[in-house]
């Protein structure tokens, strides 16, 4: 009877634990799931944020990259310009060169002239 008492009382404790057991197993696994769908929420909206900072990154480079290229043609626009400026600036100074040159003939000739008129005079 002791033994009966004995081993009703071991089942009991045994029933009794083993449940409880159950009851923390089961809590466990309630944690971990709850645990991992925020796990994967996180990673979701890690996931989500890494794709808007790139296609921010995207985009700031795209205006960069505009940017660099209008600025670029703004300077070469501005160079060819400038270029053309200094080629008519040039063609002047070289047509202004030779009406100097011509000049200088002219005067020369006119020396020459006036050179010859006063040995006829003095010859005279």
């Amino acid at each position: 009877m002791k033994l009966l008492l004995i081993l009703l009382i071991f089942c009991s404790l045994f029933h009794y634990y083993s449940s409880h057991i159950n009851f923390h197993i089961n809590l466990f696994n309630k944690l971990t799931d709850t645990i991992g769908v925020i796990y994967q929420d996180v990673f979701e909206e890690i996931k989500y944020r890494r794709s808007s900072i790139n296609q921010y990154r995207e985009q700031i480079n795209n205006k960069i990259h505009y940017s660099l290229e209008k600025f670029r043609k703004d300077r070469l626009e501005e160079s060819f310009l400038a270029i053309k400026e200094l080629n008519n600036r040039v063609y002047k100074f070289q047509e202004l060169y030779k009406q100097s040159l011509q000049s200088l003939e002219k005067q020369k000739l006119d020396l020459i002239e006036f050179n010859e008129v006063l040995k006829k005079y003095e010859l005279s």
